[in-house]
């Protein structure tokens, strides 16, 4: 990294001033050139002419460069308020993306925790499990997310916008006909439990994986 005091950046910043001052240079020259040639067409005298010219020149560029600036802050505060924006819907989305996760995570465990049950309790298991009336999610991540399934998964499909929650139910979709494949014995048994468990991804998800072809065969 280069020093303030470098040779080399003292020799950038006298070309940047060199080249600020003609840019200056250029476009007050740009409102000579056009005084000159009205003050021709009027034929003043020169001493007017020249004196004129300068006041002149010298405004029009400054109203040039106000409107100029103006321009430039006005497109900055544009570009930071949409970035802004852009940085809070990220966020949204993120903690939208997270709160999903842990639920098809809970889903996982929880089917990893229940292989065991008894066949004739299995149907009553899913019926509890659908018909579960949480609060409404409160925007906070569960301390316990295992808990949070049981009570709240279903809440949490309200949370997604339209178009997220298509995609989810289309990424699901191909999730479940991939596990109806490959495990159609499994899911005759499971028809009616949400289509999420079928995506196989997650933190418990390879653990599922591994364990599926041990419940209830």
């Amino acid at each position: 990294m280069v020093s303030k005091t470098s040779p080399q950046l003292h020799e950038l910043e006298i070309r940047q001033h060199k080249e600020n001052n003609n840019r200056k240079i250029n476009g007050l020259s740009r409102y000579v050139l056009k005084y000159k040639e009205e003050l021709k067409k009027r034929k003043a005298s020169h001493n007017l002419c020249e004196k004129v010219i300068i006041l002149n020149a010298a405004k029009a560029y400054r109203d040039e460069l106000e409107i100029r600036n103006s321009l430039i802050k006005s497109k900055q505060q544009d570009k930071a308020r949409k970035a802004g924006q852009a940085s809070a819907n990220a966020r949204k989305a993120a903690h939208r993306n997270k709160l999903i996760m842990i639920s098809i995570n809970c889903c996982y465990k929880w089917m990893i925790n229940t292989r065991n049950i008894r066949p004739d309790f299995q149907l009553l298991e899913m019926k509890n499990l659908q018909s579960c009336n949480g609060n409404p999610y409160d925007n906070k991540l569960p301390e316990e997310p295992y808990l949070f399934f049981e009570e709240e998964l279903l809440e949490s499909v309200n949370l997604l916008e339209d178009h997220q929650l298509n995609k989810l139910v289309l990424d699901l979709e191909h999730g479940a006909q991939k596990a109806l494949e490959l495990h159609q014995k499994w899911l005759d048994r499971w028809l009616h439990l949400p289509l999420s468990i079928c995506r196989l991804d997650g933190k418990f998800g390879q653990e599922f994986a591994h364990k599926v072809s041990l419940m209830w065969f």
